[in-house]
């Protein structure tokens, strides 16, 4: 229910000063608006959106492609939702390591024998594990190097000039 999805936990509400549901754009509009409902009437709520950069690009690279989403997230299936969102159809695998996951190159061998083994075209990976990655000197020069790509996710508020007056209001102009 509501619970599981709550961040910080419903009884958090009483101290918030606004609302904000995030990644609004990945559920249905009945669901959205079911949980509206739920929402305390005294506290104003804001709607945030994921949006894909460089979709275009993105969508040339691993159309028809087989693809494995390798991430350190606490939550990798909301990053898949948002992949389907955009790429319903896209024959997709997960490698899922624990959130802040720092990477070994026994994990970078791990990766390349299951590219090997299921014939993955390209790996996708986000901006957080690009930079734990790189932090590995065998990256940079490891035979899967090309086949890596990075999906930067970008995060807008749904309603933007309401958002700024509701934060001006609150934190002051600066």
């Amino acid at each position: 229910g509501l619970q599981n999805q709550a961040r910080d936990g419903l009884s958090s509400l009483k101290e918030a000063h606004a609302l904000i549901i995030t990644r609004s754009n990945l559920v249905n509009e009945q669901d959205l608006k079911n949980l509206i409902q739920f929402l305390p009437s005294d506290k104003p709520h804001f709607k945030n959106k994921v949006m894909i950069q460089d979709l275009d690009f993105i969508r040339t690279k691993i159309q028809d492609r087989k693809i494995l989403l390798v991430s350190g997230l606490a939550q990798p299936r909301a990053f898949e939702a948002t992949l389907r969102t955009y790429f319903p159809q896209l024959s997709l695998q997960r490698m899922d390591f624990s959130d802040h996951y720092d990477y070994t190159t026994q994990d970078l061998e791990r990766i390349h024998q299951y590219v090997l083994e299921h014939h993955i075209d390209f790996i996708l990976t986000t901006e957080k594990d690009e930079i734990k990655l790189k932090k590995l000197k065998e990256f940079r020069k490891h035979p899967i190097l090309s086949q890596w790509l990075v999906l930067r996710i970008e995060s807008q508020m749904t309603e933007p000039q309401e958002w700024k007056v509701f934060l001006d209001s609150h934190l002051g102009k600066r």
